[in-house]
C-alpha cells in the first residue's frame, strides 16, 4: 500500500489531561474524551476515541448512526509522526458521483489526444 503525505493538511491536538483532548482542524475545533463512547463534534457526526496503549488509539466516526469511519492511529516514539490505519466508508451517491466525473475525465482526454 501506497504511504501519503498531506503537507497542507494539518490537525493539531492538544492533550488537556484526564484523557480530554482539543482537536483543531482549520477553524473547526471540538473536545473530545477518549472513553469509547461516541461523542457530538461538528457537521452532525459523533466520534469515539479509545486508548489501546501508550501511543495508540482506535478512532470511530459516525454519522445519523452509520460508521464512517473506523482507524487506528499510532503515535511514533518521538512523537513527529503519526500512522493511521483503518476504514473508510463512502456514500453511495458520492462513490456514483467520482465514477462519473472519472468517465468524463476520460472522454475530455480521449477527445484532446485525438485532436493532437
Amino acid at each position: 500500500m501506497e504511504k501519503r503525505k498531506f503537507a497542507r493538511e494539518q490537525t493539531k491536538i492538544e492533550d488537556l489531561g484526564g484523557n480530554k483532548y482539543k482537536s483543531i482542524s482549520g477553524n473547526v475545533s471540538d473536545m473530545i474524551t477518549a472513553d469509547g463512547n461516541d461523542q457530538p463534534v461538528h457537521f452532525g457526526r459523533t466520534i469515539s476515541i479509545t486508548p489501546e496503549g501508550a501511543n495508540n488509539w482506535k478512532m470511530v466516526i459516525k454519522k445519523d448512526g452509520k460508521i464512517l469511519s473506523s482507524m487506528t492511529h499510532t503515535l511514533s516514539e518521538d512523537g513527529k509522526t503519526q500512522t493511521i490505519k483503518g476504514t473508510l466508508r463512502i456514500p453511495v451517491p458520492a462513490i456514483l458521483s467520482a465514477m462519473a466525473i472519472s468517465r468524463q475525465l476520460r472522454r475530455i482526454a480521449s477527445r484532446t489526444a485525438s485532436m493532437l
